[in-house]
């Protein structure tokens, strides 16, 4: 599958290389000043983790098993496709791993 200049085998999509405005002068500190970033292509997937998914991670001994509660997804049944939620950095960088991916890099 061709994406602009990206060949790959999967369900990722190609972000081409360039400039992006981060930041914002009006917002809080820590989102100051607004700046233009330049990002080399990637590939990213397509679509977030599953529940299913990030499952394996946690059968494995890989991932910690994510919150439960009121608005996530473990725990819950029939929610097998929907998104993971309540996981730490740590797990999400080792499931990652557990996938041989890895997390996008902050800007």
């Amino acid at each position: 599958k061709l994406v602009g200049k990206f060949s790959f085998s999967g369900k990722g999509v190609g972000v081409s290389e360039g400039f992006f405005v981060m930041g914002s002068d009006q917002g809080n500190t820590d989102e100051r000043p607004e700046r233009n970033i330049y990002i080399s292509e990637f590939l990213i997937d397509e679509k977030e983790v599953s529940k299913e998914e990030y499952a394996d991670c946690v059968d494995a001994g890989i991932c910690n098993f994510p919150l439960e509660g009121e608005g996530l997804v473990w725990g819950v049944d029939g929610k097998d496709s929907f998104p993971i939620n309540g996981v730490s950095w740590f797990d999400a960088r080792n499931y990652c791993q557990f996938v041989k991916k890895r997390l996008p890099s902050g800007a």
